[in-house]
């Protein structure tokens, strides 16, 4: 996040281009990767998808952020079971 209050949330203004900025990798995800969650804190947003093919969506999702000139930081782990979803 660019743009943080005190407790590392997202301001007004950087919430809507976060908003923006989801809506974007909604479109992107089509049919092949699913959301799992959003996790915003100490200054980051997070998104968790589950992927048919995640190197794939990782190298779009880095396009589309370097547009959107974000700086990120993409992991991609083996979670076949949804352990990460259901715990969460």
């Amino acid at each position: 996040l660019e743009q943080t209050n005190e407790h590392g949330f997202p301001t007004p203004e950087e919430s809507e281009a976060v908003y923006d900025i989801e809506d974007q990798i909604d479109r992107l995800a089509g049919n092949d990767n699913i959301p799992a969650g959003i996790v915003t804190t100490d200054g980051a947003a997070n998104w968790h998808f589950y992927s048919r093919d995640a190197e794939a969506f990782a190298q779009a999702c880095r396009t589309l952020l370097t547009q959107n000139n974000r700086v990120c930081d993409i992991k991609i782990s083996e979670d076949a079971e949804w352990s990460f979803y259901q715990e969460f």
